[in-house]
């Protein structure tokens, strides 16, 4: 994780693993115990870098 806001976050990310765009995923952070999974949806790609969400 790159970035993180109370709308979304970026997640680095190899690029055969980056998600296409309008994608649900579901993430939970590992920075904290417990976090709750929470889905969001793909709306940006950094290729070579990794993709931005926004929590729906």
């Amino acid at each position: 994780m790159r970035d993180f806001s109370d709308g979304g976050l970026f997640l680095l990310c190899a690029d055969e693993l980056i998600p296409e765009l309008n994608t649900v995923v579901e993430v939970q952070t590992t920075e904290f115990e417990d976090a709750p999974i929470r889905q969001t949806k793909v709306v940006r790609i950094d290729p070579g870098v990794g993709f931005g969400v926004v929590f729906i």
